[in-house]
């Protein structure tokens, strides 16, 4: 596992923003899911939704961008992730995008949830 997570060395934790559980939550049962847990399905459903494959800035964020990002971030084993590992997956995607953690944040809350 320690190789798995060497990624994250030298990296800020991403913090957590009011009301980004609560969609967290959403999303992890719109498919009849488990809450609390995200599985890759979920993640593609949200990254869809929260309009992260729209062009921004003239970067594209691609559903096989979105998929390499899930299983960075959560264990080779894993199938689904927690809300921290969650937390991570919205960081790296906003990495690959080229905006702030903080405004992609605002662009999940701002969808309301799943559609």
């Amino acid at each position: 596992m320690r190789e798995h997570r060497v990624w994250k060395e030298g990296r800020v934790k991403p913090r957590s923003v009011d009301g980004m559980e609560d969609v967290y939550d959403a999303f992890c049962t719109v498919n009849g899911g488990k809450p609390g847990r995200m599985d890759l399905i979920e993640w593609q459903r949200l990254c869809e939704d929260c309009g992260f494959f729209e062009p921004d800035k003239g970067r594209r964020f691609s559903p096989d961008q979105a998929d390499a990002i899930f299983s960075k971030v959560c264990e080779t084993q894993a199938k689904d992730c927690g809300y921290v590992d969650f937390r991570w997956l919205l960081d790296l995607s906003a990495e690959a995008k080229g905006v702030s953690y903080a405004r992609l944040c605002k662009a999940v809350l701002r969808s309301g949830g799943p559609r």
